[in-house]
């Protein structure tokens, strides 16, 4: 049994028009449901709406392409009550992930236009990550005075035996952690436009169920790097379009496999879909698949991006232990007939990857 990985893939056309002026307000706001028990060595996983992200913008004006979003812990995830716990560390914030899961349907303002990853996106203890990098749908008011756009996601604590390491030493306590997460909103340039701290708080039991379902290695794993999940190719000047543009992606990809196999591709639509309607082929985007620690490719054709599913790398493996790592690099080269009469903007598709075993 294989698995698959989605990318969303997005070209910013930079050169057509001047950008347009930044608005007057983006009000940012982020609330969650803030508690929730882990129980069992399977982890948890919190209901789909569990985290809110909230932006109120005024101002007939207001238009604020290319936004991010950053989240950082703020300090070590250490527990609040009934500890000290066994093992006397931290809990590791990179055991801790988000995942956007819901838009509230609005085709100007939707995970998928955003371009935002659907996989889980792990913390970490010494540094912030971008969970929405140069979105591919702007902040904008649209010719309103006032609009409203919500998005939706929920938090995974990571299953393992490791968690019976942060239960109370007391065999009768239950422990509870705090998590205190900062999120941050950016404009193109890197500029804060709205910060919202979120404390959480995580209880666990004395004792925890699951313990013969955890830690049973797969056959097969096939893992997406946070900065593959969305992928920007920018055209900036005129011999961008001349000669096309091009993105590598370092350790995109990661296998593990019991067998050899085989890494295939297919777009999830025909076209790039852009603003007014706009369009364009997903036939000028091809991507290969390059090399890394422990690859052994067999073959790896340069292969154009269509909806019909493509051989992407053959490769050999026969130890599941061995983590196989792939560079991703895309190019793009439009003629002067298929970017003709386009709007300046973003556009976007979605690709998927598949892993085969063979």
């Amino acid at each position: 049994m294989g698995g698959c990985c989605r990318s969303f893939v997005g070209f910013i056309f930079l050169y057509l028009v001047n950008l347009g002026q930044l608005g007057a307000q983006v009000q940012f706001t982020v609330w969650s449901d803030n508690y929730f028990q882990v129980s069992s060595y399977l982890g948890r996983t919190t209901p789909e709406r569990f985290n809110s992200f909230q932006f109120n913008i005024s101002g007939q004006g207001t238009n604020v392409p290319r936004w991010s979003i950053g989240v950082r812990v703020l300090e070590p995830i250490v527990p609040i009550s009934g500890g000290p716990n066994r093992s006397g560390r931290a809990f590791p914030s990179e055991r801790i992930s988000l995942q956007w899961t819901l838009d509230d349907n609005q085709s100007v303002f939707s995970l998928a236009g955003i371009g935002a990853s659907r996989n889980p996106i792990k913390l970490q203890s010494s540094s912030e990550v971008r969970l929405i990098e140069s979105s591919g749908q702007p902040l904008a008011s649209h010719g309103s005075h006032y609009v409203q756009y919500r998005l939706f996601g929920l938090l995974k604590v990571e299953q393992g035996k490791y968690l019976e390491e942060y239960l109370s030493t007391d065999q009768y306590r239950h422990i509870k952690y705090r998590i205190p997460l900062v999120f941050t909103l950016y404009d193109a340039q890197g500029k804060v436009l709205g910060m919202q701290r979120v404390n959480y708080e995580m209880q666990m039991p004395p004792n925890l169920s699951d313990g013969g379902m955890v830690d049973v290695e797969p056959d097969f794993g096939f893992f997406f790097s946070p900065q593959t999940a969305t992928a920007n190719l920018e055209f900036r000047n005129s011999r961008d379009y001349a000669q096309g543009v091009s993105l590598t992606i370092n350790d995109a990809l990661k296998v593990n496999s019991a067998t050899d196999f085989e890494v295939r591709v297919s777009s999830m639509d025909s076209e790039f879909r852009g603003v007014n309607s706009s369009f364009i082929p997903v036939s000028i985007l091809s991507v290969q698949l390059l090399p890394g620690q422990g690859a052994i490719i067999q073959s790896n054709p340069r292969t154009i991006i269509s909806q019909n599913e493509s051989l992407l790398a053959s490769c050999l493996s026969s130890d599941k232990g061995v983590e196989r790592r792939f560079h991703l690099e895309y190019q793009a080269k439009p003629t002067i007939q298929q970017i003709k009469g386009l709007s300046m903007g973003s556009y976007q598709v979605s690709i998927l990857y598949l892993l085969l075993p063979r």
